[in-house]
Formats: C-alpha cells, structure tokens, sequence
C-alpha cells in the first residue's frame, strides 16, 4: 500500500491511498501543479483503520517547465 501527499510550500493540497507504487506517482503527477512536491511512502493500514507510513520511496518536484518535447 502507498500514500501520496502533493503539497504546495508545505501545505497539503491533495492526498490518497493505493495499492500500487504506479497508480501513486500516476496521481501525485495527475494533481500538482509545476513547483508542486510529491511525497509517497509505503503504508499499512492498521487494525483500527488509520494508515501508518513505513518509509518515504518517493519523493520529487513537478518541474516549472514540460521536459518531454
């Protein structure tokens, strides 16, 4: 399980929980913005139902331009 966090300057503006590492970065990439952080870490959920990180995998900046031409 993975949880994504995009924050913009350090405020959270969108978040979510998955089963795969792709469909995690898909999302982070999806919601932000360019300057946007994107934060995933592996995740468990335990018995009472809240997620719990294990440790950040992922962690990047939406570049301010495309670098695909």
């Amino acid at each position: 399980m993975y949880s994504v966090y995009v924050r913009d300057s350090g405020e959270t503006v969108a978040s979510s929980v998955f089963e795969g590492l792709a469909e995690a970065v898909s999302f982070g990439r999806e919601e932000s913005l360019e300057g946007n952080s994107i934060t995933v870490y592996a995740a468990v959920q335990d018995a009472s139902g809240d997620i719990m990180h294990l440790n950040k995998v992922l962690y990047m900046i939406m570049p301010k331009e495309t670098p695909y031409v």
